[in-house]
């Protein structure tokens, strides 16, 4: 048993097995490092650097983010500043990461100029990391010890820099997160509760992407407690990023049975390039047994492929006639509701694009995203999308027969009709629609 503090939240059980990962965490937490975050194109963001690091305006508020190795944040408002929130924080590190891979020259160069003292041999490490790029330089600076985690085993660095981004470890607790840092990465793990033996260890070496973030970490060290998975992983030479992606999607968890998620882990390791299944993608397939677990048409977990393959394949009549969540009421000459799956499945076959996939119908069965099909001399896909019940309508996407734009005229009269329903944005530039797809 390892001895010491262990990071907030954490409720030891003296039985490790009985304990669930994905529980061990507030998960109010993970609300500060995944808030809805703009878009920067839709800011108008403009960077500028200062002579100690670089200046960002949001709205009201102008953030002053200092050059690496400090890389402190403060806020300014109406002459007053205060250090920045760790939320604002995470808004702040999402911006700056789109700035760092958007196509705007000079808004790069000064986002580089702000980490321009990083060694290139810790930021091509922390490349991979994608989103997670600025918050990792920041525990960097702060934790040094973290340096030996990125060359032995960056994917357990990402574990950790999430720990520390949610506020799982707090400031008493990094004292004794240095020294396990400088001890065995095997008590490390356990420490963080994460894994149990040193199998985990080697795995994580093994890992070829970490641009996770910190409930899909916890979903996939979740998916390799189990013994079925543990086995299939430990004779992989390497685990590629389309494992680690289907292990971090949480639905399978109660989708599949261990032995039915190795069987797909071997499946995906022995032929990565054709995951297809009877001509469904693997991943099309385990969203439409969710549906069919949610909707108690399947009242247990899957126990093989064999076993999914045969339910997907006998059973898809099943729910086309659940009814979709409506959206609100938009009065324009043409344009119907899109009601049931069956209508929705049929909307993708008829205008050949891929609306008619799980991903949209799982969204439109949990109200997330409403569908309308606009019939005439031009016939398009219109979407909204909310992100909750009590957040507005507004516009996700519209397309046209395989994807086709719309002419401007029909998307003025629609944004007219859509502002009038009451959708929150309406249908914005061609330039923006150019760069959205069904």
């Amino acid at each position: 048993m390892v001895t010491g503090a262990t990071p907030a939240g954490l409720c030891r059980r003296s039985d490790p097995r009985s304990s669930s990962r994905l529980r061990l965490f507030p998960r109010g937490d993970l609300a500060l490092v995944r808030p809805v975050i703009p878009r920067v194109e839709d800011l108008e963001l403009v960077p500028h650097c200062i002579p100690d690091g670089l200046e960002v305006t949001l709205g009201n508020s102008t953030y002053r983010i200092g050059r690496w190795p400090d890389m402190t944040i403060f806020r300014w408002q109406n002459g007053a500043g205060r250090p920045a929130t760790l939320r604002e924080k995470a808004i702040v590190f999402f911006l700056l990461n789109d700035l760092r891979l958007g196509k705007a020259p000079t808004a790069r160069r000064c986002v580089y100029d702000l980490v321009r003292n990083v060694p290139l041999a810790i930021h091509v490490a922390l490349t991979p990391m994608w989103a997670h790029y600025f918050a990792a330089l920041q525990w960097l600076a702060q934790l040094p010890e973290l340096c030996a985690l990125i060359e032995s085993s960056p994917a357990l660095f990402a574990v950790v820099v999430q720990y520390l981004a949610v506020g799982a470890i707090k400031p008493e607790q990094i004292l004794d997160l240095r020294s396990r840092l400088l001890g065995r990465q095997r008590d490390l793990l356990q420490w963080l509760e994460f894994g149990r033996c040193e199998a985990q260890c080697k795995i994580l070496r093994k890992c070829s992407a970490y641009g996770f973030d910190y409930d899909e970490w916890r979903a996939i060290g979740h998916a390799w407690s189990d013994p079925a998975v543990l086995r299939v992983l430990e004779h992989a030479t390497f685990i590629p990023g389309h494992l680690l992606y289907f292990l971090s999607w949480d639905e399978p968890r109660w989708v599949l049975t261990g032995a039915a998620k190795a069987e797909c882990l071997a499946f995906l390791l022995h032929d990565p390039d054709q995951p297809y299944v009877d001509g469904m993608h693997l991943q099309e397939m385990l969203g439409f047994a969710s549906l069919l677990r949610k909707f108690g048409v399947a009242r247990h977990p899957f126990t093989s492929l064999e076993a999914l393959r045969l339910a997907v394949a006998s059973t898809s009549h099943d729910i086309s006639e659940l009814n979709l969540q409506p959206g609100p009421l938009i009065e324009y000459q043409g344009l119907e509701p899109i009601s049931t799956v069956g209508e929705l499945i049929a909307e993708g076959s008829r205008m050949s694009h891929c609306v008619g996939a799980m991903h949209y119908i799982s969204r439109a069965l949990r109200g997330k995203t409403c569908f309308y099909h606009l019939s005439g001399a031009t016939e398009a896909t219109l979407s909204l999308k909310r992100e909750g019940p009590d957040v507005s309508w507004c516009l996700d996407e519209i397309r046209g027969q395989a994807n086709q734009f719309l002419p401007e005229p029909i998307l003025s009269s629609l944004s007219i009709a859509m502002k009038r329903g009451g959708v929150g944005r309406a249908i914005p530039s061609r330039r923006f629609l150019q760069h959205r797809h069904l």
